[in-house]
């Protein structure tokens, strides 16, 4: 898709140009009289359907790097080998290690800190937005976004990195099914960044993430394992 539309948009440049040289070429005929084979009209008329096309390809093009930035994120999520955990379950956990659980704050330096304002707010829109959407295809009963159910809102604020408002529902989960919700958001928000134009590579490590829940913090990545969570205990 995207050589067909570079190769479009190669030939609508041409045709401007070649468009530009029969403007000049019909002023110069007019200038002296002499009839040429086409008119204002017509050049008019080319010129509008090439901005016609020229527009329907920045359209296919930003839906086509929307598409291709959910499935990079999508490819980026836990454990193919694992089948999802069912977001019903309410299992507690098997086994629960204190030295996790006791680990402290956010990693030394924040990689998204230096976004600008204009991109911090860009980035928080689409956040906002692309979620109300995977919640919808959730309750169509779309299996792959069932974790956002469980997810009242993500943000991101300069002072605290990424903050992940999850509802009651996310408190009932156990804890490997907290920690699938989590590693989802995080591919959801690297999809994000990439549609906003930041710069995501496969191999980058997961976003540090914080879970609140009525304002209270409840959770956040490990620091040298940002895909790892601790968890208060309930």
């Amino acid at each position: 898709m995207e050589v067909i539309l570079t190769i479009l948009g190669l030939a609508i440049g041409t045709s401007f140009v070649a468009l530009m040289i029969a403007a000049i070429i019909l002023f110069q005929k007019h200038q002296q009289d002499k009839p040429v084979p086409y008119s204002w009209k017509h050049l008019g008329i080319i010129f509008l359907i090439l901005i016609c096309l020229d527009c329907a390809i920045v359209v296919i093009n930003s839906n086509t790097q929307k598409d291709e930035a959910k499935t990079t994120a999508t490819k980026q999520s836990a454990s193919p080998e694992e089948p999802e955990p069912n977001l019903d379950s309410n299992a507690s956990d098997q086994s629960s290690n204190p030295s996790e659980d006791s680990e402290s704050d956010a990693p030394d330096k924040d990689p998204y800190a230096n976004l600008s304002a204009s991109k911090r707010q860009e980035l928080n829109q689409s956040l906002d937005d692309e979620l109300i959407q995977d919640q919808q295809e959730a309750n169509k009963g779309t299996q792959a976004y069932t974790w956002s159910l469980v997810v009242g809102g993500i943000v991101y604020d300069k002072q605290r990195g990424f903050i992940i408002e999850v509802n009651d529902q996310f408190n009932q989960l156990n804890k490997k099914t907290k920690t699938f919700v989590g590693n989802q958001a995080q591919s959801f928000i690297q999809a994000q960044l990439l549609m906003i134009g930041g710069e995501v590579q496969p191999d980058d490590p997961a976003p540090y993430v914080n879970f609140h829940y009525n304002g209270d913090r409840i959770g956040h990545s490990r620091m040298w394992d940002p895909g790892k969570f601790v968890f208060k205990s309930a």
